[in-house]
């Protein structure tokens, strides 16, 4: 029977879900706060104007 190397195995897709799942836990809170920091720096023009 001949071996077919084509595809990901399991544990591989499972390595880059976790990996991804990391890299978003990470990313979602650092890109709220700066729209937090853009919308308070946008108010603070507005006010002064």
């Amino acid at each position: 029977m001949k071996k077919n190397d084509n595809g990901f195995t399991l544990v591989e897709i499972i390595v880059a879900v976790v990996i991804a799942g990391i890299i978003i836990s990470i990313a979602v809170p650092a890109y709220r706060d700066y729209k937090s920091r853009t919308y308070e720096m946008k108010s603070g023009l507005l006010n002064e104007q």
